[in-house]
């Protein structure tokens, strides 16, 4: 199969895409703070000196300069600077994930989140407990524990408002799809008129994360913990961007990609078809530009992979292999498949789409190592999967993830 100038051109752009948003070498971003007056990733001391700049007028105002949000640039905003570089201050201004402006009180104590399972996820990695959560078949098994006694309040797209309200949060984090959707319209004036404030934000797309885990970590007061999620994650992306960045056209790997429905697989725009290329992929149905696109059987067959991955959403992790293996085995007798190189070859893996939740370098990881097994021989994504629960929420996670093993794949 050769690349065409269309494919070329898709692909450069998913890594053009992933290096900018899920590489430390190259990631950059404006932390949507009032108070980032020098729009870098952070507020410190040079922020200070620009609000200076600006009040001297050798700087032009920025987005974020105005600090305490009054509509003027003084000193009083260098006062409120220098209270969130101490610790102190009482209230931030944010810029959310749909970009509304939100004035909160801080540090946040008591969070409703209705964000399905990674709101829980993240909120327990940042060290806060929340006050309630919304209903969800897949948050994880290995949480259950952790949220046993938190009470649920209707679902992600359908909150129970009445019982938000009962709980008396000082914010409600939720999904910023639904809220562009207009799921929270009701809710969100029914928590205005209490003071209470709706913070949209996701922690699980991997263009959103630093941003999103940074300003939660202004807001809760857990700054070093967001600190430490972030270089978790950079650290994972970096590895995997220095072992892939020399591959050529014919030396990334042709992977037939599987998502929960049969013969559904992901193409450009999507972030797992980004993840692909990021990881020295190529998805043997490269060549179809849409997100979503549902194949064709017998082109899998024609086109004759050399790696399969089926991810389902929402699988239940399990305490054995034997789910696993029974996804397997259906793919593995689907008509024509037993003639696969993948399947020949002993490429054929299932990956839980847990394993991506709100550490989405875990699942680059596992991708890497299925596509190119020589170049990260020394990796074993299942350690360091488990080695994340065990850090930031100091649990052992000896759930079956994937399979085969990762330490077995060649």
């Amino acid at each position: 199969m050769r690349t065409t100038t269309n494919m070329r051109l898709m692909m450069t752009m998913a890594l053009c895409v992933l290096f900018s948003i899920q590489s430390g070498i190259a990631y950059n971003f404006a932390l949507g703070i009032f108070g980032n007056a020098n729009m870098d990733d952070t507020i410190d001391e040079s922020d200070i000196a620009f609000i200076r700049e600006i009040i001297g007028g050798t700087q032009k105002a920025t987005a974020f300069a105005d600090a305490n949000y009054d509509g003027r640039i003084d000193e009083k905003d260098i006062t409120q600077i220098q209270s969130i570089i101490m610790g102190n201050e009482t209230n931030l201004t944010i810029v959310d994930g749909v970009g509304r402006n939100v004035t909160v009180s801080v540090p946040i104590e008591n969070i409703v989140t209705i964000a399905g399972s990674y709101g829980p996820e993240m909120l327990l990695a940042l060290g806060i407990k929340p006050l309630a959560i919304s209903e969800s078949k897949s948050h994880a098994v290995q949480l259950q524990d952790m949220l046993k006694d938190v009470p649920t309040v209707g679902s992600s797209n359908e909150p129970d408002s009445e019982a938000i309200l009962g709980l008396n949060p000082e914010i409600v984090h939720c999904y910023e799809n639904f809220y562009k959707q207009g799921s929270y319209e009701k809710m969100e004036k029914a928590l205005n008129s209490r003071g209470i404030g709706l913070i949209a934000m996701d922690f699980h797309k991997p263009g959103n994360f630093d941003n999103a885990i940074r300003i939660m970590g202004y807001l809760l007061g857990r700054q070093e913990r967001a600190d430490s999620l972030i270089d978790f994650e950079e650290s994972n992306m970096n590895l995997i961007q220095e072992r892939t960045k020399n591959l050529t056209d014919e030396e990334r790997t042709y992977l037939y990609f599987e998502s929960s429905k049969d013969f559904a697989t992901r193409g450009p725009g999507d972030n797992t078809y980004d993840a692909i290329v990021l990881c020295g992929g190529r998805s043997i149905f490269d060549d179809i530009a849409e997100p979503y696109p549902t194949v064709d059987p017998e082109a899998i067959i024609q086109r004759d992979p050399h790696v399969v991955i089926k991810t389902p959403d929402g699988f239940a992790a399990t305490n054995n292999a034997e789910p696993l293996i029974e996804v397997l085995n259906s793919l593995k007798n689907r008509t024509g498949w037993q003639d696969l190189n993948a399947v020949k070859d002993g490429r054929l893996y299932f990956l839980n789409g847990g394993t991506r939740s709100v550490h989405n370098s875990i699942f680059c990881l596992f991708l890497a190592k299925a596509l190119h097994p020589d170049r990260f021989n020394d990796v074993d994504p299942e350690s360091i999967y488990r080695q994340w629960y065990n850090k930031f929420l100091g649990i052992d996670n000896n759930l079956v993830m994937v399979y085969p093993p990762s330490e077995s794949w060649q």
